[in-house]
């Protein structure tokens, strides 16, 4: 199932050109859909990040927000989303450092800077099955 495509937004102020350039680079060896294809995979796996994150948040569980930030941050970095891999990084850090009150304020930007790499990556993967 295919998700629709947004209006291109500011894409260069949300991803990392040069990680896109690797993605684009391992994709041009292998099957012409292969960044849509990881697109659709890190699409699937931020939302269910997303709701282990909020849902350790509710238990004030701060292993489990630093290990659910950490898996995100460490994703978000491979696709390119440097913004959301900074917001993870803010959250993984407060929940290391027992400051769970900064939390819900962490999540908050964590979900603003998921949906702006998802409008984002759509938009390359979009691109990318037109180039071909």
């Amino acid at each position: 199932m295919k998700t629709p495509v947004p209006d291109p937004g500011p894409v260069d102020s949300v991803l990392d050109p040069a990680q896109l350039g690797v993605l684009r680079h391992l994709g041009s060896t292998g099957a012409p859909d292969f960044l849509a294809g990881l697109v659709e995979k890190f699409l699937g796996l931020t939302t269910d990040r997303l709701v282990a994150l909020r849902e350790a948040s509710d238990r004030a569980d701060a292993e489990a927000v630093e290990r659910c930030a950490h898996a995100l941050k460490g994703s978000a970095a491979t696709m390119g989303a440097t913004l959301l891999a900074q917001a993870c990084a803010e959250v993984e850090d407060a929940a290391r450092s027992g400051r769970m009150e900064e939390v819900p304020d962490g999540l908050q930007r964590v979900a603003a800077e998921s949906d702006r790499a998802r409008q984002a990556l759509l938009v390359e993967a979009h691109r990318e099955e037109h180039d071909q």
